[in-house]
């Protein structure tokens, strides 16, 4: 929204279209996960990859897909980095419990 210094526009802005938050944005459909990868660390490029997949398939799959956390490698080490271990048990992750609406609620 550009800015404006008339007040009664302003005003009138607020009381047609009210204020909002935005709490998250979807674009095109497509949910994005971004990761910096230390240039120290050993896992190889595809590997990561497909872990950030796998996030992706848990995190936007609202409870579809099985959980990471539970996932085991065959000689019984955990699948996934910790640092995925740690994102999937924060409580970082909760946009997904925040009630979504589309009316429009007035302050007065």
């Amino acid at each position: 929204m550009q800015y404006i210094s008339n007040n009664l526009c302003f005003g009138r802005f607020i009381q047609t279209y009210g204020t909002h938050i935005i709490v998250g944005i979807a674009i095109g459909g497509q949910d994005l996960i971004c990761v910096r990868q230390n240039s120290s660390s050993t896992i190889p490029t595809s590997e990561l990859r497909g872990y950030m997949e796998d996030l992706g398939d848990v995190m936007f799959s609202y409870g579809k897909s099985p959980s990471l956390i539970q996932r085991k490698s065959r000689d019984g080490k955990q699948k996934v980095p910790n640092i995925f271990n740690r994102i999937l048990q924060s409580s970082t992750m909760q946009l997904a419990s925040i009630a979504e609406t589309s009316s429009v609620q007035h302050i007065e």
